[in-house]
């Protein structure tokens, strides 16, 4: 879910009483963020904002006119529990028990939790006291409130302003800012995942109880299951074997690490600036915990792969997005990894892009073919690449076939196996 809006302040001040949801509209797919907020502040001229671009909550951005109405200034002074702040706007969401963009796909509120309690561990958590410092151009939301009750979270704002699809699809960008904007972003994953590597084993798991959601991780199965049908339908022969592949790693997947979970085109804000490096905004933080090392850079690595290859970006698009990854995966190769490392990163490379090739409300991007699913021979080509990365990263005794990678243009383009290659530990 990304989110647009002014810049964050620290001076905001929340002190409302969680209450039992009453504020659903008359249409099951909304919510009425400004009932909820006038009957606990008493005040109703807010200014409701709907977000679009994310699928899991209900999301606006949330402001008051610098003036109250005269009629309604005696109300908000005198309400027990008022809602103030003194900057322009904050962002809201409500979570149903459901995916808002999809409602066939049941999903508990405790994603909401989760969120919550990552902008606490970001901006808390004695692991990451200094992860901003070391990384001044990237932002993250602060936590404003939590009402789990009505599951309502607000949060500080991160700005109006467009994200890395918008950038890297831009004629105007260079191939200087893609690259920083790779730079900056691997630097940060980097550093995240290796947050946790202090802590001792019995905080890990403490921390892995703390984010642990099952419906999430039922979420995640269903739609691994459902990316993997694209290959059934492209009618790749070794298709079952491949979805066993990911299901297994799925479920043996060491959460040593702490990751963003969701982080795509959607979750990055991009604010450009005359001079200096980009200001990056991380939003949408529902799916963070506690995860395997390789899986924020292999879900963002997919994404950029399947756009340097959509037929919709132009050959100046296409060197900007392969600039950006080769410095974001260029992150990566700073220190030694273990060879499961490489297996992990084929994987959830592959099924993040099936899934994205395969996802109705995101195919625009990719194409313009009308229709849904294994519509074209665009998506097609998609799903014989995730067929060929599931394949290059072999089974579990084996490990990655390098023969197989070196087939795969994507990491040639990119250079991050042959750099990675240097940077493996053994096999154990």
């Amino acid at each position: 879910m990304s989110q647009n809006g002014s810049k964050p302040n620290d001076s905001f001040v929340m002190n409302l009483v969680p209450s039992p949801p009453t504020t659903m509209s008359t249409h099951s797919s909304t919510f009425d963020f400004r009932s909820y907020l006038q009957e606990r502040t008493g005040y109703s001229s807010w200014i409701v904002e709907e977000l679009t671009g994310g699928s899991a909550n209900h999301t606006v951005r949330v402001s008051r006119p610098n003036k109250p109405l005269s009629d309604e200034r005696t109300t908000l002074e005198r309400v027990s529990h008022p809602l103030k702040w003194s900057f322009g706007s904050v962002v809201m969401k409500q979570a149903p028990p459901y995916l808002a963009k999809s409602p066939e796909f049941p999903f508990s509120p405790k994603r909401q939790v989760i969120e919550a309690e990552a902008l606490r561990f970001l901006h808390a958590h004695t692991s990451v006291s200094d992860l901003f410092k070391r990384n001044p151009n990237i932002r993250a939301p602060k936590l404003v409130h939590h009402d789990p009750f009505s599951h309502v979270l607000m949060q500080s704002d991160l700005g109006s302003h467009p994200n890395l699809y918008d950038i890297l699809t831009s004629p105007t960008t260079t191939t200087v800012v893609a690259s920083r904007l790779g730079r900056i972003v691997g630097n940060f994953l980097v550093d995240l995942g290796e947050s946790l590597q202090g802590l001792a084993p019995q905080e890990l798991q403490a921390l892995q109880a703390r984010f642990q959601n099952d419906n999430s991780d039922q979420l995640l199965n269903d739609i691994i299951v459902q990316a993997t049908d694209l290959l059934k339908e492209a009618e790749i022969p070794d298709a079952s074997v491949l979805r066993r592949r990911v299901l297994e790693h799925s479920y043996r997947d060491q959460r040593a690490a702490f990751g963003q979970g969701d982080i795509w085109f959607g979750t990055i804000l991009v604010e450009l600036r005359a001079e200096g490096n980009p200001i990056v905004g991380l939003c949408d933080w529902e799916f963070a915990g506690p995860t395997g090392f390789a899986n924020d850079v292999a879900q963002l690595g997919a994404y950029l792969h399947i756009l340097s290859e959509s037929p919709l970006v132009s050959p100046q698009m296409k060197e900007n997005i392969i600039a950006c990854a080769k410095e974001m995966y260029a992150a990566y190769l700073t220190v030694p990894r273990p060879s499961s490392f490489l297996r992990s990163l084929l994987i959830v490379h592959a099924w993040e892009l099936l899934v994205a090739a395969g996802w109705k409300a995101r195919q625009y991007l990719w194409c313009s073919c009308p229709g849904d699913g294994l519509k074209c021979h665009h998506i097609r080509h998609y799903a014989l690449e995730g067929a060929q990365l599931l394949r290059a990263a072999g089974d579990l005794s084996t490990g990655p076939d390098y023969d197989a990678l070196s087939q795969l243009a994507w990491f040639s383009r990119t250079g991050f196996v042959s750099g990675l290659e240097a940077h493996l530990e053994p096999l154990s």
